[in-house]
Order: C-alpha cells, then sequence, then structure tokens
C-alpha cells in the first residue's frame, strides 16, 4: 500500500465533496434567483448552510463516500498480500470480494437508500416554502444514499475477513505489514463513518420539520435512525478485523514454532537444547504479536474519547 496515494486519495475525497456541496448550493442559490427573487435565495441559502448544515454534513457524508471507492479499494489488496490465494482458495472469500468490488450492486444500494430518504423526507417538510422542499430533500436522500453505500463497502469486508477465520497461513505473518495496515484503515474508516453519522444527526434532528400530517407525526424519530442503525454496527466492526487477525497471527506462530520442531529433529544437538530454541523461538515470535496488539491498541482510546465526547455533547445539545 502507497501511503501517499491513500493521503492524496484522502484530500481528493476532501475537497471534491466541499466543492459538490458549494457547487449545489451556488447553482441553487441561482436558480431561486431566476424562479422567485433573490430575498429568496439569500433566505433558503442562509437556512441551507447554517440551519441545515449543508457544507458540513455534505463534505462529510460525500467525503467519506469518495473514500469508500478511493481507500476501502485497497483491503482485497492487503489481505492477498498477506495470504496466498491458494489458502483462501476453499474460502467465500472470492464470493465476498466480488460484492465489494461490484458496480451494479453499489449502485443498486446507492439508488435504495437514494429512494428511502427521499419518501422519509418528502413526508418531514422542512420550514421552508413549499416549492423549495425538493432542494433539501434531493440533498439529503444523496446523504442517506452516501451512508447506505459506505455501509455495503463495510459489510462486504466484514464477511471478506469473516471468510478468512478458519485459514492456516503457511507463511510468517509477522513479517508482513500488510495486516496491520489493513486493521489501521479500518479502524480510522469506521471511526470516520461514526463521526459522519453523528454530525448528520445533530444537524437533522435539530430542524423544526413541519409534521401536517399523521403520518410524518410518525416518521419523525426517523431523523435518528442513521445514527441509531450505524453506532452498534461500527463499534463491533472497529473490533472484529482485530480479533480475526489476531487469530491469523495465532495461527502462524503456531505453524512457525511446529517449522522449526521438524527442522531441529534433524539437528545433532541434545534434546534439552533442540526443546530451548523451539521455547526461545516461540517466545520471540509471541514477543513479536503483543507489540503488535499493542500497537493496534494505541488508538483506541482516544478514538473513544472522541467519540463520546461528540455523542454527550449532541445529546445535550438536543435535550436542551
Amino acid at each position: 500500500m502507497r501511503t501517499s496515494g491513500s493521503f492524496w486519495s484522502v484530500l481528493l475525497s476532501f475537497w471534491a465533496a466541499l466543492l459538490f456541496g458549494i457547487g449545489y448550493a451556488v447553482v441553487g442559490y441561482f436558480a431561486f434567483v431566476f424562479l422567485w427573487s433573490s430575498d429568496v435565495a439569500v433566505g433558503v441559502i442562509r437556512f441551507f448552510i447554517s440551519d441545515y448544515g449543508g457544507l458540513i454534513t455534505g463534505t462529510a457524508c460525500g467525503s467519506l463516500f469518495l473514500m469508500s471507492i478511493l481507500v476501502l479499494r485497497m483491503i482485497p489488496t492487503l489481505i492477498e498480500e498477506a495470504i496466498n490465494c491458494s489458502e483462501i482458495d476453499e474460502t467465500d472469500y472470492a464470493y465476498w470480494k466480488a460484492r465489494f468490488e461490484s458496480s451494479w450492486l453499489g449502485l443498486a444500494q446507492f439508488t435504495t437508500y437514494f429512494l428511502g430518504g427521499f419518501a422519509i423526507y418528502s413526508l418531514l417538510e422542512f420550514p421552508t416554502q413549499s416549492e423549495l422542499q425538493t432542494f433539501f430533500v434531493i440533498f439529503t436522500s444523496l446523504q442517506y444514499a452516501f451512508g447506505g453505500f459506505i455501509g455495503r463497502k463495510l459489510w462486504c469486508v466484514g464477511h471478506m475477513l469473516r471468510s478468512l477465520e478458519n485459514v492456516r497461513p503457511k507463511s510468517n505473518l509477522l513479517e508482513t505489514e500488510a495486516l496491520p495496515k489493513l486493521i489501521y484503515v479500518v479502524n480510522i474508516f469506521t471511526f470516520l463513518t461514526l463521526l459522519m453519522t453523528v454530525i448528520h444527526t445533530y444537524f437533522h434532528a435539530k430542524i423544526d420539520y413541519a409534521l401536517n400530517t399523521d403520518i410524518a407525526t410518525v416518521l419523525a424519530p426517523a431523523v435518528y435512525l442513521p445514527v441509531v442503525l450505524a453506532i452498534p454496527v461500527i463499534i463491533l466492526f472497529n473490533f472484529y478485523p482485530r480479533m480475526v487477525v489476531n487469530r491469523l497471527y495465532l495461527k502462524s506462530i503456531r505453524q512457525r514454532k511446529d517449522w522449526l520442531a521438524k527442522k531441529m529433529e534433524k539437528s545433532d544437538e541434545t534434546e534439552f537444547s533442540k526443546h530451548k530454541h523451539t521455547i526461545d523461538y516461540e517466545k520471540y515470535l509471541n514477543e513479536e504479536f503483543r507489540y503488535r496488539q499493542r500497537v493496534a491498541l494505541s488508538e483506541l482510546p482516544v478514538a473513544l474519547t472522541i467519540s463520546v465526547a461528540i455523542i454527550v455533547t449532541v445529546v445535550r445539545v438536543l435535550a436542551s
């Protein structure tokens, strides 16, 4: 994995999403000036940027959507760099990899969530003129579609890793940097997904919707649906890949210990020396494994602290 390539992909995703949000606001402004008046256009765009948080939520959802395309595509490469293809041929890894890379399935998921968001927010009327509802409904539906697409990617990645649980790696996984990189990518991405979901929910939950129908009143709690669905899934997904990788590491350690024991059988050394070499080698592998665990776990306190602080702040604002 080229770190520089990933870095530029992240920057490209952020700036492209921000420019998309700005472009959407600019096009909307001139359309409202042409159809109604400059006063109407200024009022709508002010609401879009401040109360609706269009630039913030649009940038958060859009950038992560692009990152799920540009950055997460390295995960199959990292897996196959660490584990030989011959070792995973008997698993369903190839099936989930094909689903992960399928453009048609991605488009279907994107469309489904777009239509779902459109249906919900067409009934939850924004506090603006009825003629202007579509402007906000489309942008909100796009955020739903971005979230659904990201969720599908994470779902497929989870199943790709699950398929590796019973693999018996023949190589020494402690010698490769692919698995630690995979854990970092998954941890960072799931944290950003949680952050995106909370930001989206915060801005949409504080809007005073015009609940003019009984159906709209029933659907009002739906603004919390993304965060309710996302938080438990993301938290579990943040730990699950590490569990799979740890199991692979332990299998690799046992395999290397057995390999050394067979090599030592042909040695002229005493049984005691052979046994001591095997124990020392296993100790070395376990120390390396524990070091990798400490490094992988070191970022969790910071991520969890930030997550808890954001969630508590959002809850306090909404409760007030």
